[in-house]
């Protein structure tokens, strides 16, 4: 049996590949197809974003505040707080409306002015103050935590990283759950680069 390397963690990494998905999917997007295409993009960028951001609130932020990065932690929760509501507006809209192209487009372009600044000035700096152990932890919890958050977004989950959004985001599930099983499952599309497994 071939053994390889160990997998090293990286919380860059794994936040970058979340928004470079994002990327994709609203190019895909943007270059047409079908309504039910449209439809599974739409869907998935909306999963995206939520799973990503709520992930983010739950894990990263908390370790800004350790590190003493606070005023990264207010400029990304506030983020965070907008984008989730423009992003379920765009969510509460029917494809077919005139209005949506721009709601969506709103959305996701402040998603991205977002993710560029994690990526070009806030990651960096808290990669800087974490050893290799906190990172693969922080990156762990990450990973982790995207498989518990809601799917949906849920404006009223408050953006504290605390344990209100936890039982906030505990209970959005649940509704998503059941809003899918009611509803009818949504489509989806699968996303062009995939995170680290964890064993």
């Amino acid at each position: 049996m071939a053994t390889g390397a160990p997998t090293i963690l990286d919380i860059f990494q794994e936040i970058k590949i979340d928004h470079d998905n994002i990327r994709d999917l609203w190019t895909r997007f943007g270059t047409g197809g079908s309504t039910t295409q449209r439809l599974a993009l739409a869907n998935t960028l909306v999963r995206e974003i939520t799973v990503h951001s709520e992930a983010e609130e739950l894990t990263v932020y908390p370790m800004f505040k350790t590190k003493g990065m606070l005023e990264e932690v207010k400029l990304d929760q506030d983020d965070h707080k907008r984008i989730t509501t423009l992003i379920a507006t765009a969510d509460s809209t029917r494809l077919t409306n005139p209005n949506y192209d721009a709601l969506m487009k709103e959305a996701v372009e402040a998603f991205l002015a977002h993710a560029k600044e994690e990526e070009e000035v806030h990651l960096p700096k808290l990669l800087k103050q974490l050893s290799e152990q906190e990172n693969t932890k922080l990156t762990q919890d990450f990973l982790k935590a995207r498989a518990k958050v809601p799917i949906h977004p849920h404006t009223f989950a408050p953006h504290t990283g605390g344990a209100a959004e936890k039982v906030a985001l505990a209970t959005g599930k649940v509704q998503d759950a059941v809003s899918e099983a009611i509803g009818g499952k949504r489509e989806y599309v699968d996303v062009a680069q995939q995170h680290a497994v964890l064993h």
